[in-house]
This record gives C-alpha cells, structure tokens and sequence, in this order.
C-alpha cells in the first residue's frame, strides 16, 4: 500500500513540474526566414505548412484565428487560449493554450497572422 501510494505521489509531482515548465516553455519564440514556432505550433514558410501539435496541415486550410481570454484577475486571467479553425472534418478547431499574463495570447495571434500569411496563406487582419 505504501509502494503504491509512493508511486502515486511521485506521478503527482511529476505531472506539476511537467506542467510548470511547460507553462514558461510555451512562449518561447523562435522565427526566422524559414520557420516561424511557438507554443506547439509551427509554420514552414517555403513549403506552406503549419503544424498543430505534430500534424501537419497546408496553411490555406486555416480559415480563423480566434483570441480567447478571461476577463478580470486571478490566475485564469494569465492563461489565454488562441482557436485556430481549419477547412478539416476531422479537428476542425485547435485550441492551443497560451500562458504568461495579459497580452501573450493576442501577441500569439498577431504572429502567427503574420506567419500564415509570409507562408502564403490568408490574411486575416
């Protein structure tokens, strides 16, 4: 019982550093004149690809990017979500969370705008 109680708590405290870190990693931003990536995403700029959590799409598939934030303080306000819709039936809405305060999901948009067009995708502003 205590074997498996330990292992537990050892799963636990794994699952939050995961997540810590995870939350500081994701808005890393590299962009350069072949790629643009962050929080999970990735755009190919010559090839026209953007990439969702390892599938990989053609960029005129997207036809929205959505900013979603939480008004107001405490902790939901610094999480933001950013909705990419895409022309597929199968995961025609990806949600990719954004962390680190207000601004940080709609700064995620507006690169990511600016990646899908450099791509040859649409403009959306």
């Amino acid at each position: 019982m205590n074997f498996l109680l330990t292992i537990l708590f050892l799963l636990v405290i794994v699952f939050a550093v995961y997540r810590f870190i995870r939350m500081f990693t994701s808005n890393i931003v590299t962009a350069n004149d072949d790629y643009f990536q962050q929080a999970g995403v990735r755009v190919d700029f010559k090839p026209g690809t953007i990439t969702i959590k390892g599938k990989v799409y053609d960029v005129k598939k997207v036809t929205g990017i959505n900013t979603v934030t939480q008004p107001g303080g405490g902790i939901r306000s610094t999480i933001g979500m950013v909705e990419i819709s895409m022309d597929d039936f199968k995961k025609p809405i990806h949600r990719i969370t954004i962390s680190g305060g207000h601004g940080k999901a709609p700064e995620f948009s507006q690169r990511l705008c600016v990646a899908i067009r450099k791509a040859g995708g649409p403009d959306f502003y």
